[in-house]
Order: structure tokens, then C-alpha cells, then sequence
């Protein structure tokens, strides 16, 4: 399912004091293909996402009002343990590429006390940046053609419930590097910086792009501030982790996982995810394209009724997530640090145990002919390669089988050389005695 660039973003009409929410329809979206590709590859040279305006540093008061659940205090010895897991991949990653992290803050890691095992990345957090913004040139410059706020988002303009959001004042000085970050973000909407337009005939941003043509802004001067979903630098490890999984190598993999959702800012932005593909037994060290003989296909999946999935399943229809792509990346990050990449499927198969109490729905693999395919190298009695099905296309997951599948397909196709282990690796029984 491809999410095409709009030919404009609506934008939310913000009231003196107050702020309008978006209703957007939370499942997939129209599907097309016809759009430029992502340059955007799922490898370790582009790790973070559009800019540092992507990212939220949430103190840790925060962060605990949202999470249910007790937390182990930050000073257990598992939480610097996990903490100092993440630390390690950050580091590698700001050496080697230190242009693409800068700004980017450092993940927080918490552990949440329970049997259950999962990781998870804090949802996205709405964020004021305040900067002025001139919408329409020429307009009288009076409160009543002003605007508090806009929040540029894809969808339909529905007032909802008042929301808030944290105000973040934005430089002068910044003012280019918010303009650059805001344009790649939301093409082909646009900010631009002018002279004299600023307060006191000083340089400013000024709306460019088709945006600008909604009906109401040609009535509206200038706006305070653009609100933005943005990437809280927090993760969650449930502690149940430690029971299940049968390494440190494991471990790693999980909290690879989440800090490529992190790094990409997945929860802040998808627009670049969830088109479709044709999936093919090449293995890619690169992101898919999209495949515009799929768009039929791509059509038929956003009413979630009558979909063709056997027609999906034989056409071998991919659909391209977060999911896929953070997987993808950790895989990059374990290779980066000298753990085998292959513990990111053995990780998976450890959590298909425990997570799955039934057999997937058809056409996904069961997990027991999913080890025995994967014993074989993905090879039927004949040797032929295999073709293992998506599963689920309403999941951002799709199905623990064609994840493993493709973790494979992903190491096969870059061939990591084995390199020294960048970290020492931990007494991995000693950890779970912690528990």
C-alpha cells in the first residue's frame, strides 16, 4: 500500500488559546504508487530521520505519567544494564555518522516490572514550535488576520477535541535550519526565508508550496507557530525480556529494533511507509520500491472488506512498514557492533513463543514449518527457494514467519563480514539472576 504525497496537507485552523485536533482515519490509507520513491534507504548511512525537529527530550516525570505499570528505579542494576546496551549503538552510530545524529537526543531507556515481554517506543508527542510565519503577503498585519498556530498533517480537516501541545521557542538564528527541516517534512508544502518580513523589517519565514492556497489563508496574515508530532527520546523494555530471551546477543537485537523506530522517528512521520511492492526471491540490501502494477491491489486494501488476500498472495504483494524497516536497520546495527545479525531472528522466534497462542491465520507460516523452512535455508525438498507469505496486511508486523524471513533475506543480501565485537558481552545468566 503506497501513501502518495498529497497534492496539498490540510492544515488545522488554530483559535486564540486553544487548539483544533485532526481526526485522521487510523488505518491504511489510499494506495498508489504513482509518486517519487523514498530516498530513504533502510540502511545505517541515513540512520535519523528529517532533522532534530523531529525529536522530543521527555524528562522522566513526564514519561512515567504515561506508562503503566511500575518502572524499576533508574538506578537498578538491569535499567543502566539495557540503558547502557542503547548507549553503545548510539555511540557507534554518532561516530561514524556524526552529521546525521546531530540534534538528535539520546534515547532513555526504562524497564517496566512484569512477566509480559515486548519493547515499545513512546508515542508521539505534539510540539508548538514558536516561530513566526508570514502566510499570505500584502494581508493587514491586525490580530483578527493572525493565526496562533498551524499544524500541517495529511488527512481531513475535522474539529475535534482541544488539544495541547509543549511550546518550544525556535532562534532567529535557526530560523533557515527550521525551514530546510520543515520543507523536507512536509513537501510539497514549504517554509522559505525572505528579508524584511520579519518583525522590525528583520529576515523571516514565509509560507511556500501549495499550502498557502487553503481557502482560509489568503484571508490570514501571519501565524505564531507550527505545530508538529515529534519523537519522544524514550523506550520501554518489559522485564519479561529477561526470562524469555537466551542471549545478550538477543537482547541487542530488541533494543536495536526499537532504536532504529526511535532514530527514523517513526511515530512522529509515515508518510514514506506502507506502499506496496512485488516481492521477489532476490535478496536487496536496500529498500523496495514501489511497484505501480501493485496499485490494484493497493486500492483494495483500504476498505478492509473483500480484500483478494489469495490474489495478494499470488501476485506476492509486499507492503512496506516501520516495522520491516526497523527491522532492517537493527540488523545493520548489530553488524555495526560486531554481534551476529542473526540473533535479530532468533530474537523474533523467541517472542513468536511466547506472543502467539494460536496458529497464524492463512496464508501465514506456522511457526513450526517457519523453523523447519529456515533449518533448510528457505529451501523446499527440491531445493527451491521458498516464498513465504505476508500474513497479516493490516499489521504493521505482518507475520512473525515473513519477519524472520526477511530479517534472513536482509543479511544474505549485504553480507556483513565479521567484525570484533565493539562491546564486551555480559554474563547473560548473571543478568536474569537480577530479576
Amino acid at each position: 500500500m503506497s501513501k502518495p504525497r498529497p497534492k496539498h496537507l490540510f492544515l488545522h485552523l488554530i483559535q486564540p488559546l486553544s487548539l483544533v485536533a485532526l481526526v485522521q482515519f487510523s488505518g491504511l490509507t489510499a494506495c498508489k504508487t504513482t509518486s517519487a520513491p523514498s530516498q530513504l534507504m533502510h540502511d545505517v548511512g541515513d540512520p535519523a530521520a528529517h532533522g532534530s525537529f523531529d525529536y522530543l527530550e521527555m524528562p522522566n516525570e513526564e514519561y512515567s505519567r504515561t506508562v503503566r505499570g511500575p518502572l524499576l528505579p533508574e538506578d537498578h542494576s538491569l535499567v543502566t544494564y539495557v540503558q547502557g546496551l542503547a548507549d553503545q549503538f548510539d555511540h557507534l552510530l554518532r561516530m561514524r555518522y556524526a552529521r546525521q545524529m546531530a540534534g538528535v537526543p539520546r534515547a532513555r531507556v526504562a524497564v517496566r516490572k512484569t512477566p509480559e515481554s515486548g519493547a515499545f517506543t513512546a508515542d508521539f508527542r505534539r510540539v508548538c514550535y514558536e516561530v513566526p510565519v508570514v502566510i499570505t503577503e500584502g494581508i493587514p498585519d491586525l490580530p483578527e488576520n493572525r493565526l496562533q498556530a498551524i499544524e500541517p498533517a495529511p488527512g481531513l480537516l475535522r474539529p475535534s477535541q482541544f488539544i495541547s501541545c509543549k511550546m518550544i521557542p525556535v532562534a532567529p538564528d535557526r530560523y533557515s535550519e527550521f525551514a530546510e527541516w520543515y520543507s523536507k517534512r512536509f513537501a510539497p508544502c514549504g517554509l522559505a526565508m525572505r528579508d524584511g518580513i520579519g518583525e522590525g523589517g528583520r529576515p523571516g519565514l514565509v509560507m511556500t508550496g501549495p499550502c498557502k492556497n487553503e481557502d482560509f489563508f489568503p484571508r490570514k496574515s501571519r501565524t505564531g507557530g507550527i505545530i508538529v508530532k515529534a519523537a519522544p527520546n524514550r523506550i520501554l523494555v518489559f522485564s519479561g525480556l529477561f526470562r524469555l530471551l537466551k542471549s545478550e546477543d538477543e537482547l541487542a537485537a530488541v533494543i536495536a529494533h526499537e532504536l532504529a523506530h526511535y532514530y527514523r522517528a517513526h511515530v512522529a512521520d509515515v508518510r514514506q511507509y506502507e506502499y506496496c511492492y512485488k516481492i521477489t526471491p532476490d535478496n536487496h540490501g536496500h529498500r523496495p520500491k514501489p511497484d505501480p502494477e501493485m496499485d490494484d491491489l493497493c486500492e483494495k486494501l483500504r476498505p478492509r472488506i473483500n480484500f483478494p488476500l489469495e490474489e495478494a498472495t499470488s501476485r506476492r504483494l509486499g507492503v512496506y512498514t516501520i516495522e520491516q524497516e526497523a527491522d532492517e536497520i537493527a540488523v545493520e546495527l548489530l553488524a555495526m557492533a560486531g554481534i551476529p545479525p542473526t540473533a535479530a531472528a532468533d530474537a523474533w522466534l523467541a517472542l513468536s513463543a511466547d506472543m502467539t497462542s494460536e496458529a497464524p491465520a492463512p496464508p501465514a507460516l506456522p511457526m513450526d514449518e517457519c523453523r523447519r523452512l529456515r533449518s533448510n535455508g528457505w529451501r523446499d525438498s527440491q531445493g527451491q527457494n521458498v516464498f513465504v507469505p505476508v500474513g497479516d496486511y493490516y499489521n504493521a508486523h505482518h507475520s512473525w514467519c515473513y519477519r524472520i524471513h526477511n530479517i534472513d533475506k536482509e543479511i544474505a543480501a549485504h553480507r556483513f563480514p565479521e567484525i570484533p565485537r565493539a562491546f564486551p558481552a555480559a554474563d547473560w545468566q548473571a543478568i536474569q539472576r537480577q530479576l
